[in-house]
This record gives C-alpha cells, structure tokens and sequence, in this order.
C-alpha cells in the first residue's frame, strides 16, 4: 500500500506549529519534519484577529515543510488539517433518537444515522468540530454497543464539542488568503486525549492542557469525555506578571520563569488562580472526588517545576504527573509535552496533503479533411492497343454477321469435299 503525506497545523496564541508526517494506511504514523512560527499578535485567545500574518506564517510553515519532504517520489505539500482550539470551545451533550420497524434490530447505518444528525445540528452561532460517543439507550436499557438488539426507541448520548462560528471561519478565511487547501479542521482539546490510556478513561481522570493564553480542563469517565471547558489564563498571565513585579521585559520574565527552581510569591498566586478554576470545572462535572486515576497535564506551561505539586494540593488529587505524546513514531527527536496538542493531531488526518500533479486538458486533435479522390485513366501503351484492337477485331458485333461468317465456313467446307 503507498504511503500518504500528512500536514497538520496547530494555531495557537504565542505560536503556530506545522508537522509533516508519513501515514502507510495501517494506523501508523511517523513524523519527518516540524517547524514552528511566533505569532504573536495575530492570535488571540484561538481566535484569528490579523488573518493577513496568520497566512503569512501558514503559507511559510508550508513551505519550509515541503523543502524539508521534497524528493524524487514527493512534490511537497500544498494542503494542511487545521487544529484549533478557543475560550469558546465546550461541550455540549445531545441526545438524538429514531424509532424502529417493528422487528428489526439495530444495525450500524441506524448508528450512523444518528451520528448525522448531530453533527447537522445548527446552534446559534456555533459550529460542531468534534463528536464523543457515551453510549446508547434501546426503549430502557442503556447499552455501550446496541448493533444486534431488537426494539422500538434508539436514542444516542453524545457530547458536542462546539465552538463559536467566528473561529473556525478565522481559520477557513487565512488558509484560503495563503493559497493552502483546507483538508480539515480538528478540536485539539479532543485529540488531545490521545495521551490517556483506555484504563484512565474508564477509572476517572482529568487532563488538564496548559498553554500560553489558554487552559483546556477534560474530565473523563466510564470510558467516554464527561466535561469540556476551557479557561482564559495561561502560562503567559504568569509572564506578565513577573514582569510587572519586577519591571522588566516579557522576554526576561519569560526566562526567569523557565529557570525557576521553585515557584515565587507572584508565580505562585497566579497558578493557585489557575487551580482554582480547574478544580471548579472537575466540580461542573459532576465528578469531583470519583476520578481513580488522578490528573495527568500537558502543554508547554507543564514542564514549569513546582507547578504538579501546587495543582495537586489546589485541586486535592494526590496522582498528578506532566506528560507528552508518545503514540507516534518519530523521525525526529521533537517528543515534548508542548507540543502533544500537535502531535496528537496526526492520527487524526487521512487525506493526502501532497502536491499532485498539475493535468493540463489536451486539446483535441483535429481529423484531417479526406482529400479528393481524382479518377485516372491508365495511359495506353502500344502494346494495350494492339490488343484491344484484336479484341475489337474478334469479338461478334451482331447476329447477322455472325450467320454469315457461319455460312461461309460451311460453304467452303462443303465446297472441299465435292472435289
């Protein structure tokens, strides 16, 4: 089977990071190439507000990965999956049903059924770009997998992901103005999750995703996404406010807290914040208390040391630990938790992201016209009209010579033998 060129793009607040990876068409994935772009400014909150240098950087993170993947066998790439996540980006369930015929039981096309119904579902001013399966209820029996059963009433439970209309059409309007084929748009806060185990997801846990302006909260249980909500504070807010205290520039703030041993005065308050609305969320849900499997972060705000220890005594779970992607065969050594959001992402795109080769239309050939065909008397030779002549001589013209040619044959053969 012939491999397919995968491209994905993660838009996010302080940067915008592009990976190339190669998909064989057996589920395995292996990243070639990985470029990232500040883009500062152009981003905020998810939301594109500059679509003029969020296509720029696009069109120059394309680039740089088809330079890093062109060979004899590939061409580059001129399309992308984009991954997106916002302020607005949540859950929301929904519970679509169908009745049955009588006597017949549930197949996958009644699944698929109600799958399309959801994702046709039309919110006020949102837009759905993700769907999580909880399970399903057959007249009154719940059931993970009802394919087989027999009743009347089949109502899915699912849960939305769902964002407002404006920030996925940010994105669609800057990868049109960069030239670049939109494959896809794709709900980092649900890829995400790639990072749990199936284990995690069935005893409880809450995946907590830190990035520069953003916190995406997931809780998990029974298998199946419980509660999606993102925060507006991120590791840039405990940026900012080193540098106020102590009046310097955000570049020096941000390396006096990447170097940071242990937290200080002002970073602590901030984080202690931030624990705070994620421990609300975990209430939201309903879960509070029930989740076996602890909390598990990620995001480039994760490797910040100090930070699990302050979360877990906030949020009162004792299991706390920072982890990357490791689903995913690298051809590079770029496996960090800053960059899960992005990789997680890969399993997620199927479609070909590989320059194709330009079919120009043949014009049609036209027929030639069939020439004249000119009749032609063969020329006559000496030879052809001497026999012709002789033809002409032999041959009978009409009946009366022919009887007298006959009479006179037996004139004289009679006239012979008198003699």
């Amino acid at each position: 089977m012939s491999r397919t060129l995968i491209c994905a793009i993660q838009i996010g607040t302080s940067r915008i990071c592009a990976a190339a990876a190669w998909h064989d068409g057996k589920g395995n994935y292996e990243i070639v190439a990985m470029e990232t772009e500040q883009a500062l400014g152009c981003i905020r909150k998810g939301y594109v507000v500059d679509t003029e240098a969020t296509a720029t950087h696009i069109k120059s993170l394309v680039q740089k990965l088809s330079n890093r993947v062109k060979s004899n066998d590939c061409r580059g790439i001129d399309a992308a999956y984009i991954g997106i996540n916002g302020i607005s980006v949540h859950n929301m369930p929904h519970h679509p049903s169908i009745t049955l015929s009588d006597g017949l039981s549930v197949n996958n096309e009644h699944l698929a059924l109600l799958r399309q119904q959801s994702l046709a579902y039309n919110g006020e001013d949102q837009d759905i770009i993700g769907l999580e399966t909880l399970g399903y209820t057959l007249d009154d029996i719940d059931c993970l997998n009802p394919v087989g059963r027999t009743g009347y009433q089949l109502t899915a439970h699912f849960q939305l992901i769902v964002c407002q209309h404006r920030l996925c059409a940010g994105v669609r309007a800057a990868m049109e103005k960069a030239g670049i084929r939109l494959s896809g748009i794709i709900a980092t806060a649900q890829t995400v999750a790639h990072i749990l185990s199936p284990d995690e997801k069935q005893r409880g846990c809450c995946l907590i995703d830190i990035g520069h302006s953003l916190t995406t909260v997931s809780v998990y249980a029974n298998g199946a996404l419980q509660h999606l909500a993102t925060i507006p504070l991120g590791g840039n807010a405990v940026t900012q406010d080193i540098a106020k205290a102590n009046d310097i520039k955000s570049e020096e703030a941000e390396k006096r807290k990447i170097e940071m041993e242990e937290l200080d005065i002002v970073s602590r308050c901030r984080y202690e914040e931030i624990a705070a609305n994620i421990s609300h969320q975990i209430e939201l849900s309903g879960y509070k208390g029930l989740l076996a499997a602890g909390c598990i972060m990620t995001g480039g705000a994760a490797l910040q040391r100090g930070l699990t220890s302050l979360i877990s005594e906030q949020i009162g779970m004792k299991r706390i630990v920072a982890r990357g992607y490791s689903g995913i065969c690298f051809g590079i050594s770029d496996r960090k938790p800053q960059f899960s959001s992005l990789t997680t992402m890969i399993s997620q795109c199927t479609a070909d992201c590989e320059c194709k080769p330009e079919v120009k239309p043949v014009a049609p050939v036209a027929k030639p016209e069939p020439e004249p065909v000119i009749e032609t008397k063969p020329a006559e030779t000496p030879d052809t009209q001497k026999k012709v002549e002789k033809q002409v001589k032999n041959y009978p013209i009409n009946r009366d010579e022919r009887r007298s040619s006959i009479g006179t044959f037996l004139r004289d053969l009679f006239s012979g033998i008198d003699e």
